[in-house]
């Protein structure tokens, strides 16, 4: 494997993340701010909707391997549904999730997870903004859960002292 590419000149999981966290970095902290909103709502829905346990975004305790690679190949499918659809935000913040799952659950990745949790945490000041606007566009409040957990950084992601 040569310069993060595979035979057939497919882009290495590293190489994807890393592009990912380029591209927030020329994001706005007002753009970071409705990722995170949009993050966290899609987040809570799926545990919610049972296609993700509780926890395993944010707490210490990761999924099994097979239901890891099950729920990466879900998310996967579901940007493509968000890019085919028109909602680029949401497609945005499907990768992050995807993304923070690949360097939770991946030791290598852990110093490319905390780079762009830095870059989310730039849109902090801009979250509650996003959702209030998002729930004025949809008519309707998002669960209470979104508004008390947009601002946890999943663990083993929090900046580096």
């Amino acid at each position: 494997m040569a310069l993060g590419f595979r035979p057939g000149g497919r882009l290495t999981a590293e190489d994807e993340v890393g592009s990912y966290i380029d591209g927030l970095k020329v994001m706005t902290d007002e753009d970071l701010g409705a990722i995170l909103a949009v993050m966290t709502v899609l987040r809570v829905n799926m545990e919610d909707g049972g296609h993700l346990k509780k926890g395993w975004f944010t707490g210490k305790k990761l999924p099994a391997s097979a239901e890891l690679v099950k729920f990466q190949v879900e998310l996967v499918k579901l940007t493509r549904h968000f890019n085919r659809m028109g909602q680029p935000t949401d497609a945005v913040a499907t990768v992050a999730i995807l993304n923070t799952f690949r360097c939770r659950t991946q030791p290598e990745f852990r110093k490319l997870g905390r780079a762009m949790w830095v870059e989310f945490r730039r849109g902090m000041p801009y979250v509650e903004a996003a959702l209030r606007a998002g729930e004025e566009k949809l008519g309707d409040p998002f669960p209470k859960r979104v508004w008390r957990e947009w601002s946890e950084i999943p663990a083993g992601l929090e900046q580096a002292e």
